[in-house]
């Protein structure tokens, strides 16, 4: 993904996060980004062979975490099935 749009989705989390100071604070006092997923569709989310998340899922969780924490690697990444995530 390049350097632009990955800047420009984290400023969209950034903007739509600042509407809840308290989650910002609390992800920034943690010092870790909770990014919860689907796994296995391609180009979303998915475990490569190498052990590394892929996809734009994972991308965006990264980005907002470089913007909020400074650090793209920040992340606690959660498998999470279809009622689980709502």
């Amino acid at each position: 993904m390049n350097k632009l749009l990955r800047l420009t989705l984290a400023a969209v989390a950034i903007v739509g996060m600042s509407a809840n100071a308290g989650t910002l604070e609390k992800v920034q006092k943690e010092g870790v980004m909770h990014c919860g997923m689907s796994t296995g569709f391609a180009g979303f989310a998915e475990m490569g062979d190498d052990k590394v998340w892929k996809g734009f899922d994972i991308d965006l969780c990264r980005a907002v975490a470089a913007a909020v924490l400074g650090d793209a690697d920040k992340l606690n990444n959660h498998s999470l099935t279809s009622k689980e995530r709502f």
